[in-house]
């Protein structure tokens, strides 16, 4: 069996009820899958805002999440996740099993 991993220290993990979602939770799922996709030989793609200062985390920020993370995770031969909620980008909002999904994903 393969398992991958990354160091990464996740701030407030688990993400709870009642934790006020910060830049620095979304700085850290995209340095733990940017990790994830150099070890898995993919050249890490861009990110629309490249820096998420002062951004309101919204669902297409977890949706690229997701597609760079089951590519590396592909690309590794590792299980797909299954995610809990279907995100539709610009109408539904971002819930912290999305970020402990992600962030699962990578440990």
């Amino acid at each position: 069996n393969v398992d991958a991993a990354t160091t990464t220290i996740f701030a407030d993990d688990p993400l709870t009820a009642g934790v006020v979602v910060q830049g620095i939770h979304l700085t850290q799922m995209r340095t733990a899958v940017d990790a994830m996709e150099r070890l898995a030989g993919i050249t890490n793609t861009p990110y629309i805002d490249p820096s998420p200062a002062g951004v309101f985390v919204q669902a297409l920020h977890i949706t690229t999440l997701r597609s760079k993370l089951d590519a590396s995770r592909f690309n590794l031969g590792l299980v797909a996740l299954i995610y809990s909620n279907t995100l539709t980008v610009g109408s539904t909002p971002v819930r912290a099993i999305d970020f402990t999904e992600i962030r699962n994903g990578t440990k």
